[in-house]
């Protein structure tokens, strides 16, 4: 009995402080580059690829995912090696050199 007390209130704590990842369908995601991991080297190749979508949710973190132009990726993800894309809006910055001084301009 203390066995199953104890293991109830340990499953309790954990479940307190690990709240469940989910990812609903259609919702843009990187994954991560394992291979860039195992090699030795590889320090210059990117660590997430994609951006793909979550084409089906195959239960217990498992989603299989597509690319922007539809195709399947051959391999399943885990929800551990995917990530949120984050949309990032891109900044023009120009210089201007006018008789040796430095002007930054980002109001393109």
């Amino acid at each position: 009995m203390n066995i199953l007390a104890a293991q109830k209130k340990q499953k309790e704590t954990y479940d307190l402080k690990h709240e469940a990842k989910i990812l609903p369908v259609g919702t843009l995601v990187l994954l991560e580059n394992t291979l860039q991991k195992q090699r030795k080297g590889g320090k210059l190749e990117p660590v997430w690829m994609g951006p793909y979508i979550i084409s089906r949710d195959l239960g217990k973190g498992l989603y299989e995912l597509t690319t922007k132009a539809g195709k399947v990726l051959k391999k399943n993800a885990n929800i551990s090696r995917l990530k949120k894309y984050k949309e990032r809006k891109l900044q023009i910055v120009s210089f201007i050199v006018v008789r040796n001084n430095y002007y930054n301009r980002t109001d393109f």
